[in-house]
């Protein structure tokens, strides 16, 4: 294990060292008012994914966006001049000139939409450099577009975009959670070049799917995530591994600053753990259902997964004596539970028995 840790890290500074990467010509902020121009447009591109309505932004095609920037004018072109990554150097665009501006308009589209969903976390009170949003997306409108791009992309080139499945390795993400197949999006708009950072915060691949986090929610559920490298090429592939290594690492202070799906607060599990408790007292008889099996576990994988155990444990039917007894003080911790968790979470109101971890939630009902 130590062997492949060394020769993954030395084989990113070979390659960095080369300049296979490439990454430093990206603009690393999107300057001129050109995000707030993209922030703008993906709300329109988000109300005609769910009404079907064409909108162009300001008269302007979600291609022709870029050009309103000189530094990203060339990058976006079809005949575009942006870093040619040299492990993709022969790769090419298939399709008709025609085919390309779609997969392209689409691509810009996509991440004007990025940009919009970055805006409504900070509005949220909720924006974040590093983590993932839960999507409460109505008729899978969004993960349908999404997946429209994924699907012509791949029609035209693998290093567009390709499938990213948890089954597989190939996601961290939701692995017990994905009915689904995830799938991976690079951002560049030829299929030669470096992936492009123009996604919020720097980023330049994002990945999304459906997601099923219990048996009792029907919302409509997918996930998104940025992340700053794709898996397209083998550069790609090994920074984004020493970027996965290093998030082993992160420090109590920097889970706080990031909205990660799998970080859970310390004061919800300590409240949990009060709940847990309580409900350890109760009759032996009482803490298994009709298959005798325990009703709560001690800890369980997610938030989610709190609030069904906690609500299934208050509503035990025909409780014994001893269980009647410490009910009261139990429901009062599940309260304190709940509370904590509204105070924390003051969105969440009507989703919060979603809520898996610190992701940030947002529900397009509300566009």
């Amino acid at each position: 294990m130590k062997l492949k840790i060394f020769l993954t890290c030395f084989m990113t500074l070979f390659l960095n060292k080369t300049d296979i990467h490439a990454s430093s010509h990206h603009p690393k902020v999107i300057q001129n008012g050109l995000d707030k121009k993209l922030t703008a447009a993906g709300e329109l591109y988000l109300r005609q994914v769910y009404t079907g309505y064409d909108y162009t932004a300001g008269g302007f095609s979600a291609l022709e966006l870029f050009s309103l920037n000189d530094s990203l004018k060339k990058q976006t072109q079809t005949s575009s001049t942006a870093k040619i990554d040299p492990l993709l150097i022969a790769k090419k665009s298939k399709g008709t000139p025609a085919q390309i501006q779609e997969r392209q308009e689409l691509l810009a589209r996509i991440i004007a939409i990025m940009w919009q969903l970055d805006a409504k976390a900070a509005a949220q009170g909720e924006s974040f450099v590093s983590g993932s949003f839960k999507v409460i997306d109505p008729g899978y409108k969004l993960y349908n577009f999404l997946l429209k791009y994924v699907k012509l992309a791949k029609s035209q080139s693998g290093s567009f975009a390709y499938e990213r499945n948890p089954q597989k390795g190939q996601s961290s993400h939701y692995k017990d959670a994905s009915p689904e197949s995830q799938f991976g999006i690079d951002i560049r708009f030829e299929a030669n070049e470096s992936s492009l950072q123009l996604l919020p915060q720097s980023k330049s691949h994002l990945m999304f799917g459906k997601l099923a986090i219990n048996s009792t929610s029907k919302l409509p559920l997918i996930f998104i995530k940025m992340e700053i490298h794709g898996l397209a090429s083998l550069s790609d592939k090994i920074s984004h591994g020493i970027g996965f290594l290093k998030t082993r690492t992160d420090s109590k202070d920097l889970l706080e600053r990031t909205h990660k799906e799998k970080y859970i607060k310390p004061e919800i599990q300590e409240a949990y753990s009060k709940a847990f408790a309580i409900f350890k007292t109760f009759d032996s008889k009482d803490q298994k259902n009709s298959s005798k099996k325990p009703i709560m576990d001690e800890k369980p994988k997610n938030i989610s997964g709190m609030i069904e155990m906690l609500n299934n444990a208050k509503m035990i039917q025909m409780p014994s004596p001893k269980t009647q007894a410490a009910l009261p003080i139990f429901k009062a911790e599940e309260q304190k539970f709940m509370d904590l968790l509204a105070k924390l979470y003051p969105n969440d109101k009507e989703n919060i028995s979603v809520r898996t971890g610190h992701e940030v939630i947002i529900d397009l009902n509300r566009l």
